[in-house]
C-alpha cells in the first residue's frame, strides 16, 4: 500500500456518511480490555468526529510533504508516517491490531460501576461504516484526567470572572493520534509514543540480538 493508496482510502471513508465510536483501553497490571464509551450522539459525537477527522486530513490527505517509510529503516524525519513492517507486535498492540468493529460494537460499554478509569491507556477511535473504516490510537496521559474531588476553576468570559465548574471526572481530548490502522496495516504516526509506551524497544533489542546470533552463525559455518 503506497501513500496515495492510503490517502484515496482514508477519504473515501471520510467522504461518505461515516459515524465515530471512541473505546477506551483499559490496562490492568499487564492485561487489556476495551470498553465502548457511550458518547451523546446529538452534541458530542459529531465535535468528536470531526476532530479527529480534521486532524487525519490536514496530517495525510493536505500534507503534500508527508513521506511513507517503514518502520523497520525508520529515520529522524519528522513530516513521515510509518509503516509496521514487523512480523512481531508488542502485547501493548494486541488489542488495536486485532480490533474489529463488527465484534467491538457487541462489547460491553463502559461501566463506572464496574470499570475504573484510573486503568485508562489509551483509546481506540474508529471512523467509518461497518463496511469499512478508519481504526485510530490515542495514548491516555494521567494529566488528561480531571478526578471529581478536583477543584475545577472555569473562566467565565462574558462575565470576566471565573467560576467553580461542578461535575464529575473530565477527560481532555484533542485529535492527535499515534497510530492508525486501514484494512489490515498498522501504520505509526508518532515514533516517540510508540517507543516509549508499547514496548517497543524491547522487540527492537530482540530484533537486534536475532540478526547479530544469525551473523555469528553464518561466521562459524564459513569458518568451518
Amino acid at each position: 500500500m503506497n501513500l496515495q493508496d492510503i490517502q484515496q482510502k482514508i477519504s473515501v471513508v471520510l467522504g461518505e456518511h461515516c459515524s465515530v465510536q471512541v473505546y477506551f483501553v483499559l490496562k490492568n497490571d499487564m492485561s487489556f480490555k476495551i470498553r465502548l464509551a457511550d458518547i451523546d450522539s446529538q452534541e458530542t459525537a459529531p465535535v468528536v468526529k470531526a476532530m479527529f477527522s480534521e486532524y487525519i486530513s490536514q496530517l495525510i490527505l493536505e500534507n503534500e510533504d508527508l513521506s511513507l517509510c517503514n518502520l523497520s529503516t525508520a529515520d529522524e524525519r519528522t513530516n513521515a508516517i510509518y509503516y509496521y513492517d514487523y512480523g512481531e507486535f508488542p502485547e501493548e498492540l494486541g488489542l488495536f491490531r486485532s480490533f474489529n468493529i463488527n465484534a467491538a460494537i457487541r462489547g460491553d460499554k463502559f461501566h463506572f460501576n464496574n470499570d475504573d478509569l484510573n486503568k485508562l491507556f489509551g483509546y481506540i477511535i474508529y471512523l467509518g461504516s461497518m463496511e469499512t473504516g478508519i481504526v485510530l490510537f490515542k495514548k491516555h496521559y494521567p494529566y488528561s484526567l480531571i478526578k471529581r474531588d478536583s477543584f475545577l476553576l472555569g473562566a467565565i468570559k462574558s462575565e470576566h470572572r471565573f467560576k467553580k465548574l461542578d461535575g464529575d471526572d473530565i477527560i481532555r481530548l484533542n485529535g492527535s493520534v499515534q497510530l492508525m490502522k486501514l484494512e489490515d496495516a498498522i501504520f505509526v504516526i508518532d515514533l516517540k509514543v510508540l517507543e516509549r509506551n508499547f514496548g517497543f524497544d524491547k522487540l527492537i533489542q530482540r530484533a537486534a540480538d536475532e540478526t547479530i546470533q544469525s551473523v555469528y552463525e553464518i561466521g562459524c559455518e564459513f569458518s568451518h
